[in-house]
């Protein structure tokens, strides 16, 4: 898939936007209900937040990871 972050340049194609990227998600569903009570939220899917997501998730806890972009990694990506 392709990120809506930056541009990518091919001789074949030239200058478009967005990079691919395997960090890249697509969400199947807004939330659609409320009465899911979570432990725990996380907000970025930057390292510590996928770390800390996966970590509490692991021990049990029901987690919600929020990420405001299309795509996981935050700067490391």
């Amino acid at each position: 898939m392709t990120s809506c972050d930056g541009y990518c340049w091919t001789p074949k194609e030239g200058l478009k936007a967005g990079v691919p990227s395997v960090g890249v998600i697509s969400p199947s569903s807004n939330i659609s209900s409320l009465d899911v009570v979570y432990d725990v939220v996380v907000i970025g899917a930057g390292y510590f937040g996928l770390t800390a997501a996966r970590n509490m998730a692991a021990e049990g806890l029901n987690v919600l990871l929020l990420e405001g972009r299309d795509r996981i990694g935050g700067r490391s990506w």
